[in-house]
């Protein structure tokens, strides 16, 4: 048995774990990061095959944002393109064109005319609109208070899909779709060349230049309180620590890896709302017939990521087709490979690999309307244990997906630094 001291060990590789520990050191702590897997970056993991990166499925960063500034403060700057909001819409069972810019919305014929004019007013109002305001009104109730025909609704619930991941509109709240929306109409998204592994190699390396020493393959059992900071236990191994950041991936994992220490914690793993989703991931030895797509009969993505986005050999393309919210694992790869026919109907005589992900889990907790929205979700200091801190997707009051856990990190890095200067 080694036990060893350290000013903060955070616990888990993901993103939210990452920048902290980069965002820490950077600061000036001593840092030490314990990750359970062999393997940094959690969801945000690429592997190789055949020449193509595979992601966890189909993930999107976006610019501009308190994610952006953190990755930038520690000297990460990611790799990017990023794509043209142009392509099809499925609706009623017919492709036509996706109203995104406003020649495409007169030309589609997903919406009639008098909804045209409506939904062009809404998208107008986006930029405006302060989400803290709707913090508490979910995002169906939004959608039903600015538009009211059908076919604007499916449309409007479409995009809000397309920018949350999330489909469970009645408990969502609208104030982190409002805020994605906003981000992205201003500076875009971005698809990352050689995948988000890139990323994560990029602030591993952010880290270690700062001196963060990292722990692989080290599974955190508990976290227990001792004079003048915690002890940390995995195997037969102990760590002494003045503080403790829980970013092990969801409320459940922290709240059982805390235990006693921090009753709250129990409180937001029993009512988080998980965000799903099942992902056909396609490596093509050439392109789709078409390259975007979206549906308003089923939460439904369609995606050619490469060969824009350096993700598959020359001459080659990778195709994300994606349900928004996980059923059955095999009636969603059903229904996905039915969606690739209908977009790329001789997709299987050039598929050169496949990766199918059933039941992802995008985030570890919506923020719901009956919570207060962001606000209600957990803060970055626990509020019944001096010193332990928390980073996720399912933290703070910054954005959504990996925005969230990439500000989260910031801030819990920040007041873990000016918890020891007495700042």
């Amino acid at each position: 048995m080694s036990s060893q001291s350290t000013d903060l060990v955070v616990v888990g590789a993901g993103l939210a774990g990452l920048v902290a520990a980069a965002h820490a050191a950077e600061a000036g702590l001593s840092v030490t990061l314990v990750e359970r897997s062999a393997n940094d970056g959690g969801r945000a993991r690429t592997r190789s095959k055949d020449g193509f990166s595979l992601n966890q499925g189909a993930h999107a960063l976006y610019g501009g944002g308190a994610g952006s500034e953190a990755l930038a403060a520690v000297g990460v700057v990611p790799d990017s393109w990023s794509p043209p909001l142009a392509g099809l819409v499925r609706s009623k069972g017919r492709f036509t064109q996706l109203p995104t810019a406003p020649v495409a919305v007169l030309r589609t014929k997903a919406l009639k005319t008098r909804s045209k004019i409506e939904f062009g007013k809404w998208m107008s109002a986006i930029p405006k609109f302060n989400p803290a305001e709707y913090a508490e009104v979910t995002t169906t109730d939004f959608i039903n208070s600015n538009v009211s025909n059908d076919d604007t609704v499916a449309i409007a619930k479409m995009f809000v899909r397309l920018t949350s991941y999330c489909d469970n509109t009645d408990v969502m709240s609208a104030d982190g779709f409002i805020a994605m929306t906003q981000m992205a109409f201003t500076n875009g998204v971005q698809y990352l060349h050689g995948g988000w592994g890139a990323m994560v190699k990029a602030l591993r390396a952010a880290g270690a230049t700062r001196g963060v020493t990292y722990l692989s393959g080290e599974a955190v059992d508990a976290v227990t309180d001792t004079p003048g900071g915690f002890t940390v236990s995995f195997g037969e191994n102990k760590l002494q620590a003045s503080q403790v950041l829980l970013a092990a991936g969801s409320p459940q994992i922290a709240a059982n890896i805390a235990g006693d220490l921090a009753p709250s914690l129990k409180t937001f793993a029993n009512h988080a709302v998980p965000v799903t989703a099942a992902c056909l991931d396609l490596c093509l030895n050439k392109s789709p017939a078409e390259r975007f797509a979206l549906s308003t009969d089923a939460p439904l993505y369609w995606s050619e990521h490469a060969p824009a986005a350096g993700l598959a050999p020359k001459g080659s393309s990778l195709v994300h087709a994606l349900r928004y919210g996980a059923t059955n694992a095999k009636a969603d790869r059903a229904e996905l490979e039915q969606w690739a026919s209908q977009l790329d109907p001789t997709w299987r005589d050039r598929l050169v690999h496949s990766q199918f992900l059933a039941n992802i889990h995008v985030a570890s907790d919506l923020p719901k309307a009956a919570n207060g929205g962001l606000g209600g979700r957990a803060p970055v200091s626990v509020r019944d244990c001096e010193g332990l801190l928390l980073a996720g997707d399912w933290v703070g009051q910054e954005g959504l997906l990996a925005e969230a856990s990439l500000a989260s990190g910031a801030k819990a890095a920040a007041a873990a630094a000016a918890s020891k200067t007495g700042n």
